[in-house]
């Protein structure tokens, strides 16, 4: 079964493979983490990240909170510290995070190609 997720450029995007990354007993990244992330990026503001990928508020702040303290360096940080701030973006680590989940998402995708192709061709239409 294909995943449809929102993208941030408010498309649907098919994804035939979605990719969750266990590290010891936690998800270090997953496609919402990963999704949330990317929107940080395009967004400028982690609230508006997770309106633009559907998330409460609440879910954004424990999805951050968490990545921040699961990761050796903060991914998130805020952009515009102090009253009257709000943005937040990935630091250096944190896009770097990213680059690598994606570029794996990738590897998955084109490893697994062949097989998806063949389960396709099965499915009754």
């Amino acid at each position: 079964m294909t995943r449809k997720r929102r993208d941030t450029a408010d498309t649907v995007t098919h994804r035939a493979i979605t990719l969750r990354i266990v590290i010891g007993d936690r998800a270090a990244l997953d496609p919402e983490r990963a999704d949330l992330l990317q929107a940080i990026v395009e967004q400028g503001s982690v609230q508006a990240a997770g309106r633009r990928i559907g998330l409460s508020y609440h879910r954004v702040q424990d999805v951050v909170a968490t990545l921040n303290e699961d990761f050796a360096e903060p991914l998130v940080e805020p952009t515009t510290p102090g009253p009257g701030g709000g943005g937040a973006g990935l630091t250096p680590f944190g896009r770097e995070v990213l680059d690598t989940y994606r570029a794996a998402e990738a590897d998955a995708e084109e490893a697994a190609g062949a097989r998806i192709a063949w389960l396709r061709k099965k499915l009754a239409r």
